[in-house]
């Protein structure tokens, strides 16, 4: 994982673990980074632990990359997590019961909870910044679709119903509007609607795939990543889809990109 600033510039390395790290997102103050990975070993352990095989588990680091610790321990895939805006609990995805549903931990480990018991695989859980409800996105209806739920799993509702699929949701940090991605076709744009699913308005209409939206905490610009330069990089606008900005530079290919608080 690597932290870099607004202007592209600082390309800092945070995690130096040689097995692949998804970002998942940052603790409410900005002080710790959540993050996936499939790893063997457990680092913060006292002595070497293996971890289930085949499993990605969760794990939490200091924004200078001290103090990894591993929060999930379980024998399956476990990713796609968002603290809760008080940082008591922390949403995830888990595949622990043979699809993908979502789960709640405290964010010291203690008290797994199942939120969605839905046959069909639900997955992207994204607190709403009061803390009261939960958007994700669900295969409910036959095709991936944006959906909101209250933090304690009650009240599922399809926030979204469109003919192409949705991905990626994120509240703006004032819980007004949602960034997502949705396929136009061949190819992902970025969009955002009103939080209660009205006023759609795509950002994004390039040639190549954009995806993984993330709001500023000022709500005045979206990062994302897109493959329109041949490979993934990091991309930032404006909240109206203007002054696009490339931010990353090399060949290689970063994904997740989180402002931090």
């Amino acid at each position: 994982m690597y932290s870099i600033q607004v202007d592209g510039s600082a390309l800092t390395q945070i995690t130096g673990n040689t097995a692949n790290a998804a970002v998942n997102g940052w603790s409410p103050d900005g002080q710790r980074l959540l993050f996936s990975a499939l790893r063997e070993i457990d680092p913060d352990a006292p002595t070497s632990t293996p971890t289930p095989a085949g499993s990605e588990e969760l794990y939490i680091v200091n924004a200078d990359g001290t103090n990894e610790r591993r929060l999930t321990n379980l024998p399956t895939e476990n990713n796609q997590a968002d603290w809760s805006p008080d940082s008591v609990k922390i949403a995830f995805v888990s595949n622990q019961n043979g699809n993908s549903d979502i789960f709640v931990i405290n964010a010291d480990g203690a008290s797994l909870a199942q939120l969605t018991t839905s046959t069909a695989d639900d997955f992207s859980p994204d607190w709403s910044p009061d803390g009261t409800k939960i958007l994700f996105v669900s295969m409910r209806s036959g095709k991936a679709e944006i959906h909101i739920m209250n933090a304690d799993g009650t009240g599922a509702l399809r926030l979204t119903n469109n003919t192409f699929e949705e991905f990626n949701p994120r509240w703006s940090p004032d819980g007004a509007k949602i960034v997502y991605a949705r396929y136009t076709g061949p190819q992902l744009d970025i969009f955002t609607i009103n939080a209660n699913g009205s006023g759609e308005t795509r950002l994004t209409s390039d040639f190549g795939d954009d995806f993984a939206p993330s709001w500023s905490p000022d709500e005045q610009y979206i990062v994302f990543c897109s493959d329109r330069t041949g490979s993934v990089d990091i991309f930032r606008m404006k909240a109206d889809g203007s002054e696009v900005f490339r931010l990353t530079q090399d060949q290689a290919d970063e994904y997740w990109p989180f402002w931090q608080p």
